[in-house]
C-alpha cells in the first residue's frame, strides 16, 4: 500500500511540475522591451500606438530595465500590465557575475558614419560607461553612439558592473 501511495505521489509530483514549473522558467527568457528617453512606461513591441508619435525610441532587454520605467504598456500588456517589481520578483535577477555582451565586437565605418552599440548584462541598474582609445579616430558618446572621424583603427570600450568589454572599429575612407 506505502509503495502505491508513494508511485502516486511522485507520478502526481511529475505532472504539476511540468504543467507549473516549465513555463516559469520559460518566462524568464530575455527579451527586447522599447521606450522612449522620458517616458515611464515600456512596451513589447516598436509598433505599439503610443509609441508612434516618438521620434526616438529606446531598446532594453526585459533584465535589465532602466529605473525610470514602473509599468508595461495597457496598449501592449492589457487591463493589467506588468510592473518593475513583478518583473523583478519574477525573473532571474541580473548578477554582478554575468558577463557582458556588446552588439557589435568590430565594425568598420565610412568617415562621419555613425552606429550605436548596446551592452547587456552586469548587474542590473548600473550604468555604462563608454570612451574610445583614440577619439581622433572614433569617438564615442555616453550612450554608445560611435561615430567616425578619421582613417585608422580604434577600440571602443565598455565598462559595466567593474567588467569590460571591446568593440573594434575599422574608419575607412
Amino acid at each position: 500500500m506505502k509503495k502505491r501511495v508513494l508511485s502516486f505521489s511522485l507520478s502526481v509530483l511529475l505532472v504539476v511540475s511540468i504543467i507549473f514549473i516549465q513555463p516559469v522558467v520559460q518566462s524568464n527568457a530575455v527579451t527586447t522591451l522599447y521606450y522612449t528617453k522620458t517616458g515611464t512606461v515600456w512596451h513589447k513591441t516598436k509598433s505599439c500606438s503610443s509609441l508612434s508619435r516618438s521620434k526616438t525610441i529606446l531598446e532594453c532587454p526585459s533584465n535589465n530595465i532602466p529605473s525610470q520605467l514602473k509599468r508595461g504598456c495597457i496598449i501592449c500588456y492589457g487591463q493589467n500590465p506588468p510592473t518593475r517589481s513583478s518583473i523583478n520578483s519574477t525573473s532571474s535577477s541580473t548578477s554582478s557575475n554575468e558577463t557582458l555582451k556588446i552588439s557589435k565586437k568590430s565594425v568598420t565605418l565610412k568617415i562621419n558614419k555613425k552606429i550605436t552599440l548596446k551592452v547587456t548584462g552586469g548587474k542590473q541598474g548600473d550604468k555604462v560607461t563608454w570612451s574610445s582609445k583614440n577619439k581622433k579616430i572614433a569617438s564615442v558618446t555616453n550612450n554608445g553612439k560611435v561615430t567616425a572621424k578619421k582613417k585608422g583603427k580604434t577600440t571602443i570600450v565598455a565598462k559595466k558592473s567593474g567588467k569590460k568589454i571591446t568593440c573594434k572599429v575599422t574608419v575607412i575612407s
